[in-house]
């Protein structure tokens, strides 16, 4: 089609575009109204924003995917590098960690220093013997010993004093250790009252209320720790009340548990050859004297590992039956019940123990120990207020 005559001229107007133009034209057009518009509907853009180019954006979409690929390689690499360093560390750390435990197993043993037990276990016979005089009424016995009549005092202290063959006895003589003492002879006797009326209450045989019964008890507890606290042995157990929270920690039902358990990687042994009354060392003896049998058997295994101390404020009668409603009669079901649980342990008796019941313990893994080397001057202001005469003698 020709051009019209309008069109020529110094004012000429672009062309109107027909289908003949191609698209790159068009879009390169600002003008023209019509075809221009078409065009971009025609290739389905529509507005006025150029269409982007499939090449560039395919390009932009590779880079973008390699910078991704890079970074999740140095993120994996950069992981890695932790966690062999995490490795490292924790490996450096478990390391250090065994060498303190080996060195605090090194130093865990700990020695506990004891008066010799098996010089004083007193004698089967000895009881026996004390007996039909601490029992003068046999079951209708009833009350303290500070309330009995004068006469029945005189006739104990003075047993006391002689021989089981009747003989009146030497202070020098080394038996001496293994005679009866007035508060042993009378413990022995409150355990002997309790075993024939098992039915009735310590206050109902006039022994004394159970308040302050239990009262002097925890304070002879509180004494053994005491004397565990002087020897720097403390650290090594746990007190019952430690034992008590450690177990609602991890909740279920408290197993038995005796006053003082070592605790874990630690080691306790009794010391019987280095006992000092007062603390303050091992006191040498440098004269020679002469050494019986009984002697060297008594001190031949003078050191001997314990995991748990038992705290008992009376006398360890021989004379009792085990498994008895008594203090004494328990002794020896609840001590099996902690070697069971805990192993090789101590049993300390204030008042001492005989020597049946201590060959028991012993045969079962349990070291009868007694009270000789503790201050109990606490218990005994304890039992001044409810066991002692008017001149403040302790006569339960």
């Amino acid at each position: 089609m020709e051009a019209s005559p309008a069109s020529t001229g110094s004012s000429k107007k672009r062309p109107r575009n027909d289908n003949s133009n191609n698209t790159t034209n068009i879009t390169a057009g600002r003008g023209g109204r019509g075809g221009g518009r078409r065009s971009y509907h025609q290739n389905g853009r529509g507005g006025r924003h150029r269409p982007k180019n499939n090449r560039h954006v395919a390009s932009s979409r590779a880079r973008a995917t390699a910078v991704n690929n890079d970074r999740n390689k140095n993120h994996a690499q950069r992981a890695q590098q932790q966690q062999q360093d995490y490795s490292s560390s924790h490996q450096r750390s478990n390391n250090r960690s065994s060498r303190l435990e080996e060195n605090d197993n090194a130093s865990a043993t700990k020695t506990l220093p004891w008066p010799n037990p098996h010089t004083h276990y007193v004698p089967l016979h000895e009881e026996e013997r004390l007996l039909p005089s601490l029992l003068h009424w046999g079951k209708s016995e009833r009350g303290m010993m500070k309330d009995q009549p004068p006469f029945r005092l005189q006739k104990i202290q003075k047993l006391l004093l002689l021989n089981h063959n009747g003989t009146t006895s030497n202070r020098n003589n080394s038996h001496n250790n293994r005679r009866m003492t007035l508060l042993q002879s009378l413990s022995l006797r409150r355990t002997h009252l309790k075993h024939l009326q098992p039915r009735l209450s310590m206050p109902q045989l006039k022994l004394g209320s159970e308040t302050d019964i239990r009262h002097s008890a925890a304070l002879f507890e509180q004494v053994v720790q005491n004397y565990l606290k002087r020897y720097n042995v403390l650290q090594c157990f746990w007190t019952e009340e430690d034992q008590r929270r450690e177990n609602r920690r991890k909740g279920g039902r408290m197993p038995p548990s005796p006053d003082f358990r070592v605790r874990n990687g630690h080691c306790v042994q009794l010391d019987f050859d280095h006992h000092h009354p007062h603390g303050g060392g091992v006191k040498k003896n440098n004269t020679k004297s002469k050494t019986t049998n009984n002697q060297r058997e008594n001190t031949a295994s003078t050191r001997t590992t314990i995991n748990w101390i038992e705290a008992k404020m009376f006398y360890g009668a021989s004379t009792i039956p085990s498994n008895t409603p008594n203090a004494v009669g328990a002794i020896l079901p609840k001590m099996n019940e902690y070697v069971s649980l805990y192993g090789a342990g101590a049993i300390v008796f204030m008042y001492g123990c005989g020597d049946v019941l201590a060959r028991q313990l012993f045969e079962i893994g349990v070291v009868a120990l007694d009270g000789r080397g503790l201050d109990v001057a606490i218990v005994e202001e304890s039992q001044r207020g409810w066991c002692a005469d008017a001149r403040g003698t302790i006569l339960f």
